[in-house]
């Protein structure tokens, strides 16, 4: 009886010893696919950060095709003027551009905008959903007249500036210009 006794036992301690087992690859296989899962996500994202990088570099691959063919010279010499020849023109006539504007208006990607108004020296000032792209005479004297103007009111701020209330605007909606009680005077943050 011993034996039987015996071999029941050792019998159960199996039974206990495979459920054990099978609660532990469930839980393993639980904890592995939790971590599965956030590798899958990391990777999303990084194909994500992958695929507005290409879509750069493809605007700059075909910006550098056109210039080393010539078309942009052509086209130019046609009544088409490049994008650095824009950018500086309009900075000199209107003092600033606001990039998705820009973008939407001359069909360039965003990020060749700013890296060609970088190139021609001009202010670019990421304002939280667009950026400006603003010469350094304009700015200060968007500057010089911001400050001039005693009202705290922006509706009449924005009046006062009159060409640049666009660029109060943009800037103040992503709280880079305030209004500062203390001193009377409207404040840009940098």
């Amino acid at each position: 009886m011993s034996e039987n006794s015996e071999s029941k036992r050792i019998k159960l301690w199996r039974d206990e010893v495979d459920k054990i087992a099978s609660l532990a690859a469930e839980k393993t296989s639980a904890i592995i696919a939790k971590g599965l899962l956030a590798e899958i996500k990391k990777i999303r994202e990084k194909l994500e950060s992958i695929e507005e990088e290409l879509s750069t570099i493809r605007s700059l691959l075909e910006s550098s095709v056109e210039k080393r063919e010539g078309i942009s010279t052509k086209e130019s010499r046609r009544g088409r003027r490049s994008l650095r020849d824009y950018l500086v023109e309009a900075l000199k006539t209107e003092g600033f551009i606001i990039v998705s504007n820009a973008s939407r208006k001359l069909n360039v990607n965003p990020n060749i905008i700013v890296r060609q108004a970088t190139s021609v020296g001009a202010i670019v000032i990421n304002a939280g959903g667009d950026t400006l792209i603003i010469s350094e005479r304009a700015f200060q004297e968007f500057k010089r007249v911001l400050v001039e103007i005693k009202s705290s009111d922006p509706e009449e701020a924005s009046r006062m500036l009159g060409r640049y209330s666009n660029i109060f605007n943009m800037l103040r909606r992503a709280g880079m210009i305030i209004y500062n009680y203390k001193d009377g005077k409207w404040s840009i943050i940098e």
